[in-house]
């Protein structure tokens, strides 16, 4: 199998674009970990498990001619599974392009263009554009703890500033290229619009294990679905992953400053995610009532 390219430490050097907020000291090892695991895409699927967590999960969006999407989740084993089917029949070379970071102590969070060539034994080759979205948390080394790979919509290409010609020209060069891409989907962007998790490719997770998330819930005597005795107040993840407490108004006023409590202990979330970019995204919660 052929090297998965080169790595994105040396792209994010080249480009300049990697957070000024992040030191790199602190996000160089989870870097490397990201790297590692493109190159073995390419040359050691068997490994492949080894990058996640133990609760991983995997997300990977296709899109038909139409641009209906279909979504399917995935543990690391079968991830893996899914490569070394791949690698049956091609030949799969990566190449991380453009990467914008974040990182939150012992959370890092990567959200990057990958331009995949699969290679036919007669020479045939065929190029795949996707957006990859990786969490990262810190547990006697760096884990990913969710990866989503959402492979381009043809009727909303990857943006030029993702998919930049200085780095994809010779790329394009050595492949088979389509020659035309659908129209752009030019509906405005509102940055105040507030989504549901049903409007979303991706709801907000809170970060970590699913445990600290329980500890939360239930240190402020909160439940995620409705039950007898519990109140409804709700929550927006901004596109930062901050949460903001929102509706209150069935709340008592001693409810209402516990859930600002509960809200305030909340660490970063990573936010909802629609059409390859991060959205505001509103929850509902449940506090008890004897609050």
């Amino acid at each position: 199998m052929k090297n998965a390219g080169q790595s994105i430490k040396s792209v994010l050097l080249g480009l300049g674009l990697l957070s000024a907020s992040i030191g790199w000291g602190q996000s160089e090892a989870s870097i490397a970990h990201i790297d590692a695991l493109y190159r073995s895409t390419g040359d050691s699927l068997a490994a492949i498990p080894s990058f996640f967590h133990e609760q991983a999960r995997i997300h990977t969006i296709t899109y038909d001619s139409n641009g209906n999407s279909q979504i399917n989740a995935l543990d690391p084993s079968e991830y893996q599974a899914e490569l070394a089917s791949l690698a049956e029949v091609y030949d799969i070379h990566q190449e991380p392009l453009v990467l914008v970071a974040r990182s939150y102590g012992a959370l890092a969070s990567y959200y990057y263009s990958v331009y995949t060539r699969l290679s036919e034994p007669n020479g045939t080759r065929n190029v795949i554009k996707s957006i990859q979205t990786a969490h990262l948390v810190y547990d006697n080394g760096w884990k990913i703890s969710h990866l989503s790979v959402q492979n381009e919509n043809p009727y909303a290409p990857i943006s030029d500033d993702l998919w930049p010609e200085a780095l994809t020209k010779s790329l394009y060069a050595q492949d088979l290229l389509r020659d035309a891409s659908p129209a752009l989907d030019t509906t405005p962007y509102d940055p105040n619009k507030v989504y549901n998790p049903s409007q979303v490719d991706e709801v907000p997770a809170y970060p970590g294990s699913p445990e600290l998330y329980a500890d939360l819930l239930k240190a402020f005597d909160v439940m995620t679905a409705p039950e007898k005795g519990y109140t409804p107040f709700t929550v927006v993840i901004e596109e930062d992953g901050q949460a903001v407490l929102k509706y209150v108004g069935d709340l008592s006023g001693t409810q209402i400053t516990d859930a600002k409590n509960f809200v305030d202990s909340m660490l970063l979330w990573y936010p909802a995610l629609k059409d390859k970019a991060s959205v505001k995204c509103k929850l509902t919660f449940y506090l008890h009532e004897n609050n």
